[in-house]
């Protein structure tokens, strides 16, 4: 995963036509951080229901 990040890292300041496919770029960028905090967000609510459960 951080080897596609960083592929994706290098070729956004490589990009020839840097101004008409920056705001792409801007929004690639911002799901990727969605999915990443969303996923981790989602095993933390998995895993304390979890142990929740287990408990009660």
């Amino acid at each position: 995963m951080f080897q596609l990040i960083k592929l994706e890292y290098k070729s956004f300041f490589r990009s020839a036509t840097l101004g008409g496919k920056i705001a792409a770029k801007i929004f690639m960028w911002l799901s990727y951080i969605y999915i990443f905090f969303m996923t981790i967000g989602l095993a933390f609510i998995h895993v304390f229901d979890f142990i929740y459960y287990q408990l009660s």
